[in-house]
Parts: C-alpha cells; sequence; structure tokens
C-alpha cells in the first residue's frame, strides 16, 4: 500500500532479520519510551532555565495561571502576544500538579519528543519495516538538535509532533484509493494542523503545504489526488479549531493578537534578522551538520538507500526534508531550530539503510570520514584547551562545562561508530554517557547561573519589595524569582528608583568579557579587551543598601558578567 521497498534485506544476516524484526514490532516502542527518558530527563534535573526563549515561556505559563487567565499570555505583569498560548496551557497544567519549577515547564516538550518518536516508529513501521521506524525513532533521539530541543522549556516540540502527524495523515488521504473515506486520517490531519497553529502559529500548515508543492511539481512531479484531502470542509475545521482561541484573543486585545503575532512575529522575521546576525542562502545546509550530528555523517547511505528505491513514498519523504529548509533559507530570520519540522523526514530516509546488504559505497564511506574526523578533531581541541588554560574560582565550572560537552559529542561520535562497525555493546556505552554526564554539565552551568545565585536572596525579601535590573535585562530573573521587574532605560530613571525608600533589590551590571574578544585576544593576535567597572555605589548614592556581588555566564550573548546587587528589606 505504501510502496515498500522490494526485497528487503539487513546488514546483519537474514536469521538476525527474522528475530529481531518481530520483536521490535512489539516492543520496539517501550524500548524507544525508555530511551527517551533516559537521554531528556537527566537535562532536567540539573540544568537550570537557560535565557532566553525557557525562562519567557515558563514565566508566561505561571502568570496566566496566577491571574486565572486563558486567552491572553502575560509576562511581566503585560500581554505577551508573540506566541499562541497552547504549550503555555499545558505547563499551567503540570504546575497545578507539580510547582511552577523547571521540571513541569519542560515536560510539555518532554513528552511531546516521546511522542514524536513514537510517531515516527510507527510511521517507519508501516513505509518500510519495524528495523526502519525504530532507527528512524532512536536517530530523532540522540542528534544534537533534539537532545537540546526536546528537554527545553520551548514550543517547539509539540509543533513538530503535530507536523509529523499531519504529514502523515496526508500521504495517506493521497494514497486512498478505496470507496470509503477515511474519515480518522482527515481529522487527524486537519487536527494536528490545528493544534500545531496553536502551538506556534502557521509554521505547521506551511510545512504540509510545501510538501504538497514539492511533491507535485519538484520531486515526484505526477498527479495527486487533491480531491481526497477534503479541502473545503478541512480548511473549515481548521479555522474552526485555530478560531477557539484567536476569536477571543483578538476581541479581548482589539485587535493587537494579529499585529504582533502575524504581522510582527512571521512577515517582520522575513526582512529582519535575529539579533542582526548574518544572513546567508546556506545556512541550513551548514547548521545540519551540528544539528543532525552523529546521524548527518550517514547521510552519502541515505542517498544510496533512494536511489535504490525511489518510489513515490521516498519522494514524499523528500519533499517534506527539503521544502521547509528550502523556503526558510530566504528567510532573514534564521536559527537552526527552525528547521526541525524536517527532522523525521531525513531519519525516515536514513533508516532505509538498516534493511540494505551491501556495506557503503566509496563516496559514503568518505563523507563518514570527513564529519567524524572533523568532530575528533573538535573534541581534541576543547581537551586541549582545557586542560592547557588554568582556571581559577568561579571560572572552574566552566572548565567542567566545556569538558562535559565535550564528552557528551564524544558520546555521539561513539554511536555512529557503533553502528557503522556493528559494535552495538559500544553503542550501549555510549548512550549511558549521553545520558549521564548531562548532570554534570548542568551542575556547572547552574553554579554560574547569576538567576540561581540570587533566588535564596530573592525569596527573602519581602512581598512588596521592588525588582529591578538595569543592564542585565535577562528574563531567567522574572521566573527564579516569582515577581515583576523594572528594566529601566536610562541611568536618571535608575537613580530615582534606587533612592526612594522601601524594600527594594538593584541588579547591576558591573561588567562584562565577550567570548568573541576573550578567543580573539587568545588565539587570534588581538589586543587584550578592555573592561570598565562601574561604580554603581558612587553612581547611585546607594550607600543604604546592602552589597552582593556575583559573577556568572550569560548564555544569551555568550560572556562572563560581574554583577553587583544592591538590596534592603
Amino acid at each position: 500500500e505504501m510502496n515498500r521497498p522490494v526485497q528487503p534485506t539487513s546488514t546483519d544476516s537474514p536469521q538476525g532479520r527474522e528475530r529481531v524484526e518481530p520483536w521490535l514490532a512489539r516492543f520496539g516502542s517501550w524500548l524507544l519510551v525508555a530511551i527517551a527518558l533516559l537521554v531528556l530527563l537527566p537535562w532536567t534535573q540539573s540544568l537550570p532555565l537557560l535565557d532566553e526563549d525557557e525562562p519567557i515561556n515558563a514565566e508566561k505559563a505561571r502568570e496566566m495561571m496566577d491571574a486565572h487567565e486563558w486567552v491572553v499570555p502575560l509576562f511581566n505583569g503585560q500581554p505577551d502576544l508573540e506566541k499562541p498560548p497552547l504549550v503555555f496551557w499545558l505547563m499551567r497544567a503540570f504546575y497545578s500538579v507539580l510547582g511552577a519549577n523547571g521540571f513541569a515547564a519542560r515536560l510539555p516538550s518532554i513528552l511531546a519528543t516521546i511522542g514524536l518518536a513514537l510517531v515516527v516508529n510507527a510511521i517507519g513501521r508501516r513505509w518500510f519495516s519495524a528495523r526502519v521506524g525504530f532507527a528512524a525513532a532512536f536517530g530523532l533521539l540522540t542528534c544534537v538538535q533534539v537532545l537540546i530541543v526536546g528537554h527545553a522549556a520551548v514550543i517547539d516540540m509539540p509543533m513538530v509532533l503535530s507536523v509529523a502527524v499531519a504529514e502523515y495523515a496526508c500521504f495517506r488521504l493521497l494514497r486512498h484509493q478505496e470507496s470509503q473515506y477515511p474519515w480518522r486520517w482527515f481529522v487527524a490531519m486537519y487536527g494536528a494542523l490545528g493544534l500545531g497553529f496553536l502551538t506556534k502559529g502557521p509554521i505547521a500548515i506551511v510545512v504540509v503545504v510545501l510538501t504538497l508543492l514539492f511533491h507535485r511539481f519538484l520531486i515526484w512531479r505526477q498527479p495527486i489526488a487533491w480531491r481526497n484531502l477534503g479541502l473545503p470542509w478541512g480548511l473549515a475545521m481548521l479555522a474552526g479549531i485555530v478560531a477557539l482561541w484567536a476569536v477571543p484573543v483578538m476581541i479581548k486585545t482589539h485587535g493587537l493578537a494579529w499585529q504582533i503575532g502575524i504581522r510582527k512575529q512571521v512577515i517582520q522575521g522575513a526582512t529582519h534578522s535575529f539579533n542582526d546576525r548574518p544572513y546567508f542562502v546556506g545556512y541550513y545546509a551548514v547548521t545540519a551538520l551540528v544539528s543532525l550530528f552523529p546521524w548527518i555523517a550517514f547521510a552519502g547511505d541515505g542517498i544510496r538507500a533512494l536511489r535504490r528505491r525511489w518510489n513515490e513514498t521516498n519522494a514524499w519523504l523528500v519533499s517534506w526534508l527539503l521544502g521547509l529548509p528550502i523556503a526558510l533559507s530566504f528567510y532573514a530570520s534564521q536559527l537552526p531550530h527552525y528547521v526541525l519540522p524536517s527532522f523525521p523526514a531525513f531519519f525516515l530516509i536514513v533508516a532505509q539503510i538498516v534493511d540494505m546488504q551491501r556495506s557503503p559505497g566509496r563516496w559514503a564511506r568518505a563523507w563518514f570520514c570527513l564529519v567524524m574526523s572533523l568532530y575528533l578533531l573538535g573534541i581534541a581541541g576543547i581537551g586541549i584547551f582545557c586542560l592547557s588554560t588554568e582556571f581559577v574560582s568561579p571560572y572552574t565550572a566552566l572548565r567542567t562545562a566545556a569538558l562535559s560537552t565535550a564528552v557528551i559529542v564524544a558520546g555521539l561520535a561513539g554511536l555512529g561508530f557503533g553502528y557503522r562497525f556493528h559494535r552495538y555493546a559500544g553503542m550501549g556505552a555510549a548512550l549511558v554517557v549521553v545520558a549521564i554526564v548531562p548532570l554534570v554539565l548542568g551542575s556547572a552551568l547552574r553554579q554560574v547561573t547569576p538567576a540561581v545565585q540570587l533566588q535564596e536572596l530573592f525569596d527573602q525579601l519581602p512581598p512588596d519589595a521592588e525588582f529591578v535590573a538595569y543592564g542585565h535585562p535577562r528574563f531567567s530573573l522574572l521566573f527564579y524569582s516569582h515577581r515583576r521587574w523594572t528594566f529601566p532605560k536610562e541611568i536618571s530613571e535608575l537613580r530615582t528608583m534606587a533612592q526612594k525608600p522601601g524594600a527594594r533589590v538593584l541588579v547591576l551590571e558591573e561588567s562584562r568579557v565577550d567570548v568573541d574578544d576573550y578567543f580573539g585576544e587568545r588565539f587570534g593576535g588581538g589586543t587584550r579587551a578592555t573592561v570598565s567597572v562601574r561604580d554603581w555605589m558612587t553612581e547611585l548614592n546607594v550607600s543604604n543598601y546592602n552589597v552582593r556581588r556575583i559573577e556568572g555566564i550569560d548564555t544569551l550573548d555568550p560572556a562572563w558578567m560581574k554583577l553587583v546587587v544592591f538590596y534592603r528589606n
């Protein structure tokens, strides 16, 4: 029904395939759930919420819960309409049970990632074999980008899950030839698209539309059964789902939701780059080398699999894979995780090599060796740098974080080497490394995260205390204090606030050293960066405050910061 490959064979013996196939068909889903929990949960136990998106999303859900608000997302007491609220609703549900903490904020992403792995497994099993389905889901769970985003308090993974369901249902509708209409796939497709819109706006719809256009006009180039999609009724269903939130929020905000959510986020993003970062067309081809590691090293094998098994199913996967990255290559705002909806297609293509008997071709082996060599050099470079550089307190946490990152990458490389050379016990050991070392990394980052260092102080201040930050508007301060903050833009405004009576905390940046300046000085022959330290005590005349100084890392704009904190009860 789905153009199954003709005479699938195994990289192992036929007898081994016969034993593994039914076992994976029966227990593969349970094993994938266990693997997902193994590689995702350790991040949540020690890693703090990292600026910028994680604390913003977590704080929105907390403020909506405290304000008993369901329609308009709130941030720092003000409406924030940049994203729809579905993930905030999910976070809020977990807060009501587990409390407003980082673990509860990350649960929607973790559960969506597990759901995505199960969907990919089901698609691969349906279209190819249980081995392909399991391999595709395993690869998805263990690539760099999913390990980063899959546990994070962000809105991406629920959206990617909705896209995967919609893509599968759409292809089932197009391939349907029986007399009875497949209403369950109709509902699955348009229901998933509706939920995808409530998660991250129109991107889920855009991905499926791009897949359809690429499949029909560029990749497969054969007529397709458009009528099977039931577009009039489907669009009505989609509009109805979106209207459940869109109509109330448009009424409540007097149309502001459209101007900010669509006009600002979607349309302006096409012409304005993120944080003024440089834009280039090949961005997603380059970042795929990191995002899809270690399995990007098998891209040559995946191309070979496509050439041997070219059919409508694989044409659909190629359309799914290429549509979004190509379209976003001409979009000014570029970030690696924007193309996450295409990842399931990549892994469903590459995973087909598990049913191929022949050894990889010359070019596939060369690509594998090139990618792995680059990463091994990078791992060695990090190790040499950390061991040859003297780290004194509090910078020792940075060395721990760097070495932990190198070990995690080495573990991922071990997965790739293990599969290439059929060392499955080695893959198991590498998986344990990938699961355990994030505990060390998270602990190191927690020690140098300013908001976490100040959490105890925040808890000691009275409920009516005023919270002010200048030069360090990092939104993790809001979530870890559970208070509203003021971020003055002018020194005169800050001085006026500081001299008013009452309980108050002022978080001020004294100095910072950017990562670019540090490495430029150390390796590029640059001059030593001049670090100016502001004397806030004199500048603000705040001698009647208690003083505390901390140092930490800015994870949003990578830099080492020194902060001074003035506070009084």
